[in-house]
């Protein structure tokens, strides 16, 4: 490369590693807008190396000036693990634990959003090579592309909201995680869909899947339905956020919605209180939202929330456009100070148990939700107090029983007819 310009080995390199940054969801978005971008990185942002084996990286506590990713090779990433101690004694009670980052990982990519300090001490597994992609050198590379510049500084933003809005966050050296896909949710529709357009793409040049159904998925991102993420496979992979809240009573109990009536239609559902995480929304300011529109009667004796746990992934097809779908869930643990001031009614239910039947009661509560539609019709939701032995009895009952789902239909729309009848009793009165 010595003897030929700078120019071509700019061009050369981006033609050869692009790909590999392209990994990276930020920078596949801005070379997908701006594909002259990749060149302008490596003319001033991207270093490549080669290491020996066990040549250091850097150590444990070094700054971090970017982000990196192996280009061939292995490299160890060696952690100290020790028990809750003091500061003081960590270096003699701690046991180095050693991971091997193989080809094409990403590493540090907090350190292009922010000041970032290693955990852990990075070395060359063996002969190995690495792009290091500079923090600094990155947004300066971004003068002359307004628009992704926004992009970027957006998705920065919104990626420091996501790690303050979890207070029990601990971030790592690798991986963005759950915090680079709440981090896409909250940016402006605009911005979401140029994330997502290597992602649409990708869908309209696919021989499965026509155009027009590429064009209704994009329509979905820009109402804020989903977000699209592209993997390193190429295929193409929906992400939809939802919150969950976890209302419990002092005995244990929890609620579960048993049912819902929109449009005039009971339909069955046997789930924890939730929604759709909307644009611009963080999980928490989703829960307020939830609670503000379901449970406006027991805001006040609702006490404050916690996160349960690491949000929860699980994916499966979707049924209106057949892309493969990760469901991001967040739950908050709400408690609650006793009962629901509503007229409760029995849910009976017939579950199989062995070759006995044996009736089920759950006392289920009506909860109106949203505005009375017009002819004095009602959208309403069936809540039901349950203990887990109940939850899983229920649970196990309904799996794939079309005819216990029948029975539970029918049995809510007869507890909403009683349920209208007692209002209507009560305003004439």
């Amino acid at each position: 490369l010595t003897l030929i310009s700078s120019e071509l080995e700019f061009r050369l390199r981006s033609s050869q590693f692009g790909s590999l940054l392209m990994l990276q969801p930020v920078l596949g978005a801005c070379a997908h807008s701006e594909p002259k971008f990749l060149q302008n990185l490596f003319r001033f942002a991207v270093r490549h190396s080669s290491l020996s084996p066990h040549e250091v990286i850097f150590l444990r506590g070094a700054s971090v000036d970017g982000a990196f990713i192996v280009v061939q090779g292995v490299v160890n990433y060696i952690q100290s693990q020790a028990p809750h101690t003091s500061s003081a004694a960590l270096d003699r009670n701690s046991v180095d634990m050693a991971v091997e980052i193989a080809k094409e990982k990403w590493m540090f990519e907090f350190a292009l959003f922010t000041d970032w300090v290693a955990s852990g001490k990075l070395e060359a597994g063996y002969e190995c090579e690495l792009l290091e992609l500079n923090a600094q050198e990155f947004h300066g590379a971004l003068t002359g592309y307004p628009a992704i510049a926004l992009m970027v500084q957006s998705y920065g933003i919104q990626l420091m909201k996501a790690v303050e809005d979890d207070p029990a966050s601990d971030l790592g050296d690798f991986d963005l995680g759950f915090y680079h896909q709440e981090a896409v949710n909250m940016m402006p529709s605009r911005f979401r869909v140029m994330m997502s357009e290597p992602a649409v793409a990708a869908l309209a040049d696919s021989m499965v899947f026509w155009r027009k159904q590429s064009s209704d998925v994009r329509r979905e991102v820009e109402l804020g339905k989903c977000n699209l993420v592209l993997g390193p496979n190429g295929k193409v992979k929906r992400v939809v956020h939802l919150v969950t809240m976890h209302l419990l009573r002092p005995d244990g109990y929890y609620l579960i919605k048993v049912a819902s009536r929109e449009k005039g239609v009971v339909s069955m559902a046997f789930e924890l209180p939730g929604r759709k995480i909307r644009t611009g929304e963080t999980a928490t300011e989703a829960l307020r939202q939830l609670i503000a529109r379901d449970f406006a009667s027991l805001q006040s004796r609702l006490s404050e929330s916690r996160r349960v746990g690491s949000p929860e992934h699980f994916e499966k097809d979707s049924a209106t456009t057949g892309l493969r779908t990760e469901y991001i869930r967040t739950g908050f643990r709400v408690s609650f100070d006793g009962e629901i001031s509503s007229q409760m009614h029995r849910l009976k239910l017939h579950l199989p148990r062995g070759r006995d039947r044996e009736p089920l009661f759950l006392e289920t509560a009506v909860l109106p939700y949203g505005d009375q539609s017009e002819g004095g019709d009602w959208n309403v939701h069936f809540f039901a107090w349950m203990d887990r032995e109940t939850h899983s009895r229920c649970s196990e009952a309904l799996e794939g029983n079309a005819k216990l789902a029948s029975q539970w239909i029918s049995e809510c729309t007869e507890i909403f007819a009683r349920w209208l009848e007692e209002v209507r009793s009560s305003m004439s009165m």
